[in-house]
């Protein structure tokens, strides 16, 4: 698939802090309409990434797959996660609109150029486990799948969502 797939993925994991903003404006100064364009956006850009899930899921093109190594991915999802509360720690009711976009298109910018994948807590709230395998070949990926995994035997084939993100066909 393509960079942009990455790259909504990436944002898609740290929408919920658009929620987050909204929430610490209204308890420091009470709701204003800006804070719905916060909380639509925050729950649209969370949604993303199961779209493009349901999407793969359906159309993308199926590859045989050999691991040779697996490995949880999880504990980076501790910092994703802490980021959500970052807006209430500091003073997110100075935080406007226009400085939210600039932020989410630097994010995007650099998310776009990086081959490192972020595991996705939203993902994981739909029970979507992610793993860091490598291929035979010594290619390392990110691996998500619906499943436990406890061996590299247990993925056979695979949809690939970009040059460095796996979906587990099942």
């Amino acid at each position: 698939m393509k960079n942009w797939i990455k790259t909504l993925f990436f944002l898609s994991a740290f929408s919920p802090i658009l929620i987050t903003i909204s929430l610490s404006r209204y308890w420091g100064r009470g709701f204003e309409i800006e804070d719905m364009y916060y909380i639509v956006a925050g729950v649209f850009g969370s949604s993303i990434s199961l779209l493009i899930l349901r999407g793969l899921e359906a159309w993308g093109e199926i590859i045989a797959f050999k691991a040779k190594k697996i490995e949880s991915n999880d504990t980076l999802m501790v910092g994703v996660v802490t980021t959500y509360f970052v807006p209430i720690l500091s003073k997110a009711i100075e935080i406007t609109p226009k400085i939210t976009v600039l932020i989410f298109l630097v994010l995007g910018i650099v998310f776009w150029f990086s081959s490192a994948i972020v595991p996705n807590p939203i993902l994981r709230l739909f029970k979507l486990r992610f793993y860091k395998v490598d291929s035979e070949a010594g290619v390392g990926y990110t691996l998500i799948t619906r499943r436990e995994l406890f061996t590299p035997k247990d993925i056979r084939s695979v949809r690939k969502i970009s040059g460095a993100m796996l979906l587990e066909v099942r």
